[in-house]
């Protein structure tokens, strides 16, 4: 015979739910699930109620209402899911542009540095330089750099990394909501 632990573990009750259905303490509960205490008669004929009843899992002993109420359920987290696999392909799609402004604006870089240095061999070659050309070059340069740095293939492999993971994400979770309406 299954012991009053066992039972309460089974169908998830606390031992003062389980003590409050039995009609005793929680502390008498305590001590008889550590084998210290004898539960009353009356208790044991309880528990003895439980064992004797269809497995929970069983679709017969499921009735009408809990049916119902686990398809509302289902339905509640299939519709959460197509939702956040609707969040997940949006982000997704933001990131894909943010990923495209991120190229365009490292090539702009790179342009940008080709010019500053072809500019700067033109003029050497031509001893036309001047201090404002000068510190307008250096000031460009260093714009260009920033840029470089801050849209280099490191940052633009994160952000890759980061679509291909929300895709995958968006996906399993449209499966996911899939599968749940097919159950219900």
């Amino acid at each position: 015979m299954r012991s009053a632990k066992q039972i309460r573990r089974q169908y998830g009750f606390t031992q003062q739910q389980l003590a409050g259905y039995l009609g005793v303490t929680k502390g008498l509960l305590s001590m008889a699930e550590l084998g210290k205490r004898t539960l009353p008669t009356a208790a044991m004929l309880k528990i003895s109620g439980m064992l004797q009843l269809p497995d929970s899992h069983s679709t017969n002993s499921t009735d009408k209402k809990i049916t119902e109420r686990l398809k509302k359920q289902q339905a509640g987290a299939a519709k959460a899911l197509e939702a956040h696999a609707r969040n997940c392909a949006a982000t997704a799609a933001m990131t894909a542009k943010k990923l495209t402004g991120l190229k365009k604006n490292y090539e702009q870089a790179i342009n940008t540095l080709n010019l500053v240095s072809q500019l700067r061999q033109v003029q050497a070659a031509n001893d036309t330089i001047s201090k404002k050309d000068v510190l307008w070059q250096n000031m460009v340069e260093a714009i260009a750099l920033k840029r470089l740095d801050a849209c280099g293939e490191g940052a633009q492999e994160l952000l890759r990394i980061k679509i291909a993971s929300l895709q995958n994400q968006a996906q399993k979770a449209k499966n996911a909501a899939n599968k749940m309406l097919q159950q219900n």
